[in-house]
């Protein structure tokens, strides 16, 4: 193409042309590279559930309907076994602390120390500071009581 016998404005929109189609080349590399490394992720997210489930550990699941689509969620408690309806990972976090904090009754216990005591258990706590994660799960379930800043005992 000869610059000289064209539109200067036809030249410069070529050349943002070619900028643009360059950037979406990029773009859309980086896409199918980021759904490749989703699938990839996912992958290893079903891998390691799978391992939780075989050994009775609750963990933060990626969707409610993922972690039971019939809304119904068998939980290891102790050595007893509990169903609730519409249970969500929260309920199994409060059923497990519940349980600690009735046999320990009537202590009461911090809860980083209960957070502790359900990482001895297994229990898998995930979020940037996963003992406060832990505290809003079990927090406002009626079976427990605070007596102090931080710190609840099992009701009886």
């Amino acid at each position: 193409m000869e610059t000289g016998n064209c539109n200067p404005v036809l030249v410069d929109l070529a050349t943002e042309y070619s900028k643009t189609l360059e950037e979406h080349s990029r773009v859309k590399k980086s896409i199918l590279e980021s759904q490749q490394r989703e699938k990839d992720l996912a992958d290893l997210l079903d891998a390691y559930e799978k391992i939780f489930e075989s050994k009775g550990v609750p963990y933060e699941p990626r969707s409610p309907e993922d972690y039971h689509p019939e809304g119904e969620k068998k939980m290891l408690v102790g050595s007893e076994s509990v169903v609730r309806k519409n249970s969500g990972i929260a309920t199994e976090y409060a059923e497990r602390v519940v349980a600690f904090m009735d046999s320990i009754y009537p202590e009461a216990r911090h809860f980083r120390d209960i957070y502790e005591a359900m990482m001895a258990q297994g229990v898998v706590v995930t979020g940037k500071d996963p003992a406060s994660t832990l505290l809003a799960r079990f927090s406002s379930d009626d079976r427990l009581e605070r007596v102090s800043r931080g710190t609840y005992r099992a009701k009886h």
